[in-house]
């Protein structure tokens, strides 16, 4: 479980394909002690997004294939957003009464598979994706073309602190270009990068920031 400032514990974690749904979502609740959780807070927290149709946006509820309810969903996702139908990988950090959900996008063999950052002011949320343009990735390549290929797959992840400094711990592909071989999966290699909060004039709050080192 995720200790917030106020010592409030939470469990975060991602709902896989099923019998109910498709695509990945996340989920949050609060836990009475380490072990225990309070199910009566169980909440939607994440949607995978997916926009296309010339631009038009895809409704982010079909896939449901039973009666369940995704209505208390609450978040939103940024302006260009595509997660390939796929939010896994979440974890969340607090800082300074802000809670950030990361999560990874597209399925650990695509390489695309990255940190995305959403941000929010309890850790219920609600989350709110940020922009490709402005702050996500926190590691990894984007949408853009070419894509970069120094590195590529590097989703999963989780933040661990070290002498004062706040380190990305997550895998990636062992070849940033091509890992396939002979139309296998070749694997991942286990990474970890430095990642700061800067100032974010557009958001008017602190983001997540890799930085390389």
């Amino acid at each position: 479980p995720v200790i917030g400032g106020d010592g409030t514990k939470m469990l975060y974690f991602s709902q896989h394909v099923s019998s109910i749904t498709d695509g990945n979502r996340g989920w949050g609740m609060k836990m009475k002690d380490m072990i225990t959780p309070d199910f009566s807070t169980l909440t939607l927290l994440l949607m995978p997004y997916d926009e296309g149709n010339g631009g038009k946006s895809v409704n982010m509820f079909t896939g449901t294939k039973g009666d369940i309810n995704f209505n208390n969903w609450t978040g939103t996702s940024a302006p260009g957003a595509y997660d390939g139908g796929i939010c896994e990988g979440a974890f969340a950090i607090e800082r300074d009464g802000k809670y950030y959900l990361t999560y990874s996008p597209f399925g650990y063999g695509d390489r695309r598979y990255s940190i995305m950052q959403t941000v929010g002011d309890t850790p219920l949320g609600p989350f709110r994706k940020l922009s490709r343009e402005y702050a996500n990735p926190v590691i990894g390549i984007g949408t853009e073309q070419p894509m970069y290929d120094f590195m590529s797959g590097t989703g999963h992840h989780s933040f661990v602190k070290a002498g004062g400094e706040l380190f990305a711990v997550y895998h990636a592909f062992y070849n940033p270009v091509d890992n396939y071989v002979n139309g296998a999966f070749a694997g991942r290699a286990i990474a970890v990068d430095r990642v700061r909060f800067t100032y974010s004039d557009y958001y008017k709050c602190d983001v997540l920031a890799g930085t390389g080192g």
